[in-house]
């Protein structure tokens, strides 16, 4: 009877206890203090239970969505990159679009023109190349390059000048306004024939630097300013302390000496070697060209020259200089002196800054005899006269020459929109109207 009494008032007491808990929480304090703290208690521990459960929620919500974050991450960065390209107008049209750059290829005839170019760009290629150029031939080259998110096509316009110096005049042809901001003249030398490099190199560079002088004036009349820009980047790989800067007359368009068939070169003695290669740097260094010796049947020399070429079109990593005439010199275009050049042979002067271009010439020339071979091109045709082609000739010339002048008004009016734009736009808005891409931007461009 007591338990049954005793257990009839818990359920009042808990009924009361809930009734009074929610009227008066002081009565229940006072009637019951035991099973309140055991009900807090309990509260407590099911609401810990409650916030472990919602940590372990929070926990796994977080990972799961650290996990899809980093599913996202290539997604996330290629947005970031796109958004970063289209703020940026400058680096957006440079991205998007790829290098076209020029090559003048002259030299040597027989020298080993097409197959350098046919070793440095095609690798599959064979070292004998069996067609010759006829007089001035045109061939291009696409090189893939990556840049950002970006995969782009360059292209490489190729001249190559056949027959040594015969045709020199032909090379002006292809060198003109749109390109020289982009371009490189590659001087095969044949150093199996030293007695005549000197002359060769002399009259292409003369070529080379009168037509550039030509289209520099005619700029400048137009108010350009290209022409002081291109000529400070001339100056720019001397710096303005080299101590042969008033003997330097550097080339506008960057200019590589070639010297061609090594393998021959090597087997000369070795006071002839130690004396052809100061000489090819003296003319080298005043010039300002680049100079690099190549064997078509080395495949290091072939990379040598590419790295050489590319350094000047997409601003790759230059090779590094070796001046071992017992080795194949490597000599790259502000970088030699004339004191580390030194003296020719059987000279008095004691300091080289003293002797001329006419000096080392006269010196060279005692060693290495030039050929008296006088070759007589020219035929007199009116000792066969033929009318009817005669008649075909002049129109053909008269054809021809309007169609020069229809070129060179094209050109005039192309050339006067980019002066238009370029007097008060910006760089952007500079290539819309077509020019160029100049060195300073095409210098950021290459990721080799």
């Amino acid at each position: 009877m007591i338990s049954h009494h005793h257990s009839n008032n818990n359920s009042a007491n808990q009924s009361s206890i809930s009734l009074n808990e929610i009227q008066n929480n002081n009565d229940t304090h006072s009637h019951f203090p035991n099973s309140k703290s055991n009900s807090i208690e309990s509260l407590n521990s099911e609401k810990q239970k409650k916030l472990l459960q919602k940590r372990k929620s929070n926990n796994s919500s977080t990972k799961s969505l650290n996990t899809s974050v980093n599913t996202k991450n290539l997604w996330n960065l290629c947005k970031i990159e796109k958004e970063k390209e289209k703020k940026d107008t400058n680096k957006v049209e440079l991205n998007d679009i790829g290098i076209e750059s020029s090559i003048f290829l002259a030299g040597s005839s027989e020298g080993g023109k097409s197959t350098l170019i046919s070793n440095i760009f095609d690798k599959n290629s064979s070292n004998n190349v069996s067609s010759n150029t006829l007089l001035l031939d045109y061939t291009y080259r696409h090189n893939n390059r990556t840049k950002g998110l970006n995969s782009l096509k360059d292209t490489i316009h190729i001249w190559e000048l056949a027959n040594g110096i015969m045709f020199k005049e032909f090379l002006k042809i292809p060198i003109n306004e749109h390109n020289i901001n982009n371009a490189v003249v590659v001087i095969v030398l044949d150093l199996s024939k030293p007695e005549n490099i000197i002359d060769e190199y002399k009259e292409i560079i003369e070529i080379v630097n009168t037509r550039v002088d030509g289209l520099l004036k005619s700029l400048e009349k137009r108010g350009s300013r290209r022409p002081k820009a291109l000529t400070l980047y001339s100056w720019k790989k001397y710096g303005n302390e080299h101590p042969d800067k008033e003997f330097i007359h550097p080339t506008i368009i960057p200019s590589i000496i070639v010297g061609s068939k090594y393998d021959k070169f090597k087997n000369y003695e070795s006071e002839a070697k130690k004396f052809i290669c100061k000489m090819l740097r003296y003319i080298a260094h005043i010039n300002g060209s680049s100079l690099i010796f190549y064997n078509q049947n080395d495949e290091a020399m072939a990379q040598k020259c590419k790295q050489m070429l590319f350094h000047y079109i997409y601003r790759h990593e230059a090779p590094s200089n070796l001046t071992d005439h017992n080795k194949p010199i490597l000599v790259m275009a502000g970088t030699d002196s004339l004191n580390s050049i030194g003296l020719p042979p059987n000279c008095n002067a004691t300091n080289p800054q003293r002797l001329s271009l006419i000096d080392w010439t006269n010196i060279y020339e005692t060693f290495f005899k030039k050929e008296n071979k006088t070759k007589n091109f020219s035929i007199d045709l009116s000792k066969f006269p033929e009318p009817i082609i005669d008649n075909l000739k002049i129109e053909k010339d008269e054809e021809y020459l309007k169609y020069c002048q229809k070129n060179e008004k094209e050109a005039n009016e192309k050339l006067k929109l980019g002066n238009i734009s370029s007097s008060g736009n910006s760089p952007s808005e500079e290539r819309k109207f077509g020019n160029i891409y100049s060195r300073s931007r095409a210098a950021g461009l290459a990721t080799y």
